[in-house]
């Protein structure tokens, strides 16, 4: 998997600059995977934990090169750095109870990574989503997260209500697709219906029911 990886990474690296590889790999095996520096392996997650997980199209392209860029310019400046490693410190604890399947556990984490992504990276956050970003801080029913660069594409969206809110109309093709990181480890998840995550990213976001 790790030499797919590599080679999947030099393909895309051709339409975005420098690419890890991971989202083609993903797309290309639809496996649940956990990366590390050493090694990339297959890991099941709980079908419960994963029904409380939904993506959410922002209607919004992304320039995910310019957006890298200026995340690590930002890095020179102390305090931004300490928040980010306080953020990858939860992205770990996180994964670690996404693969222990304790819900409970992510959902302390997941609001905490919203809540240092919405006033840190807040920049990141589309216009379209800040609303609902704060309203789920507030209560804590309705959690986001960045996915990727952010900026625009796809934000991920944990639902503790009993009923999901249905944000795009291409939902019904993206049953799942998240990543959570961290320095040096990372779990991403993908399961899907009829398309590719990355493929027609672009419509614009549209409430209705949960068709899933």
């Amino acid at each position: 998997l790790l030499t797919l990886k590599s080679i999947l990474g030099f393909l895309e690296s051709y339409f975005h600059g420098s690419s890890s590889g991971v989202d083609p790999l993903i797309s290309y095996t639809q496996k649940t995977l956990l990366f590390t520096p050493e090694e990339v392996t297959e890991t099941p997650l709980s079908t419960d934990l994963l029904s409380l997980f939904q993506t959410v199209d922002s209607g919004q392209r992304r320039n995910t090169e310019a957006l890298v860029k200026d995340f690590k310019s930002r890095l020179s400046d102390s305090n931004f750095k300490s928040q980010m490693e306080i953020l990858a410190h939860h992205n770990l604890q996180a994964i670690e109870a996404m693969i222990s399947g304790n819900p409970s556990e992510v959902q302390n984490h997941f609001y905490q990574i919203s809540k240092l992504q919405y006033t840190h990276l807040n920049h990141l956050i589309t216009e379209s989503l800040q609303s609902d970003w704060k309203k789920g801080l507030d209560t804590g029913l309705n959690l986001f997260k960045i996915c990727g660069a952010g900026g625009g594409g796809y934000f991920f969206n944990l639902i503790i209500e009993q009923k999901k809110t249905n944000y795009s109309i291409r939902f019904q093709k993206h049953q799942f697709c998240n990543s959570l990181t961290d320095n040096g480890k990372r779990l991403t998840a993908y399961r899907r219906r009829l398309t590719a995550c990355r493929s027609s990213t672009w419509l614009t976001p549209v409430r209705q029911a949960n068709r899933i």
